[in-house]
Order: structure tokens, then C-alpha cells, then sequence
């Protein structure tokens, strides 16, 4: 699978060994900080729902809820993009 996103628009930015290499580092370095932001925010959702009183848990369950699904969209968009990535590769 070729995971270099400039060999789709042939700007000759290819050949670059240098850019390459930066490319390539940038997106491992956001898959990391995008598996550490899921991981974090499940770890946080779960201390705080624990440490809830039982009365109150199902209010911090639907404040919880919404945080979850923000956290999810903004940090699981590097899986993402890899995921579709990896479909297209498979595809064509």
C-alpha cells in the first residue's frame, strides 16, 4: 500500500527522499497521539464515572456520552483516514 499521499497528484514532490521521510513520520506520530487521546478519554470516562455518587451517575453518563463521541471523532480520525486508506489499496 503506498501511504504517501503526494504520489496521487504528481507535483514530482515524490522524489524527494527528505519529504518523504517527513510525511511518513507525521502521520505515524499522529496515529500515536490519536490511539493515546482514545485510550485517555475511555480511562477518563470511566474514573469518572466510578467515582460518581449512583445518584448522579446517569446525569455524568449523558455529560460523559457527548465528550465520548467528540473525543472519538477528533482523535479516531487518523484510524480513520489509515482504514480508507487501506480499502482504496485493496481496491484498486
Amino acid at each position: 500500500m503506498n501511504r504517501d499521499p503526494f504520489s496521487y497528484y504528481h507535483f514530482g514532490i515524490t522524489e524527494n527522499a527528505a519529504i518523504k521521510g517527513t510525511v511518513n513520520s507525521m502521520y505515524s506520530l499522529f496515529m500515536a497521539v490519536g490511539v493515546i487521546g482514545l485510550l485517555l478519554t475511555v480511562v477518563l470516562i470511566g474514573m469518572k464515572l466510578m467515582s460518581q455518587n449512583p445518584s448522579k451517575r446517569a446525569e455524568a453518563l449523558e455529560e460523559m456520552k457527548w465528550k465520548a463521541l467528540i473525543a472519538i471523532a477528533i482523535f479516531g480520525m487518523t484510524g480513520f483516514i489509515g482504514t480508507v486508506l487501506s480499502m482504496v489499496a485493496a481496491f484498486t
